[in-house]
């Protein structure tokens, strides 16, 4: 894990606090913590960047699907006949977009990312967000919350309904995947 950050004085009260929230001794959430988050944007980048553990990835696979898993498209893709799709091709077209996303779409992958914080008791604590590239606007973080460590960071992402990680798209089911899928 990357070494706890330094931050301006006027931010440590904050950083506290989201500690204290992380390790459980306050279910408060702290009231001034979009100054912590405006510092993270800005001054703070390096630190909302830095790898904790490892570069990781996930797929907004709703979105992929939205854009990619229906019959049209298989159609369009592959020149298979509509009349001729059946569900074995959907799923071999579902994770072959998903297997070239970065190629492809690479929109569709979010950058995860996580702000290390630590006290004077060497508690620690991580907000974490997402980074989107949106063109001209740049990267912009989304905040995914505040968490205890870098493993209920991950099992968040994993129980949310549209990102996945990466690493573990190719343990999506048969059945998650034809539950995306768009019959129009």
């Amino acid at each position: 894990m990357s070494q706890p950050q330094s931050l301006p004085q006027h931010l440590e009260l904050i950083r506290d606090e989201v500690i204290e929230l992380a390790v459980g001794r306050s279910d408060i959430q702290p009231i001034e913590l979009d100054k912590l988050l405006a510092w993270l944007e800005t001054d703070g980048w390096e630190v909302l960047i830095e790898p904790v553990y490892k570069d990781n990835y996930a797929v907004d696979i709703l979105y992929l699907a939205k854009l990619y898993f229906n019959d049209h498209q298989l159609e369009s893709w592959w020149g298979i006949d509509l009349i001729a799709i059946n569900d074995e091709l959907r799923l071999k077209f579902a994770r072959e977009r998903i297997h070239n996303v970065f190629d492809d779409e690479a929109f569709v992958v979010k950058s995860i990312c996580a702000a290390y914080f630590e006290n004077e008791h060497n508690e620690g604590a991580l907000i974490g967000a997402y980074i989107e590239i949106q063109g001209q606007g740049g990267a912009i973080p989304f905040w995914l919350g505040i968490f205890r460590d870098y493993e209920h960071y991950l099992e968040y992402i994993r129980e949310s309904e549209n990102l996945v990680l990466l690493d573990d798209c190719p343990n999506l089911s048969d059945e998650d995947l034809l539950k995306l899928w768009n019959h129009v």
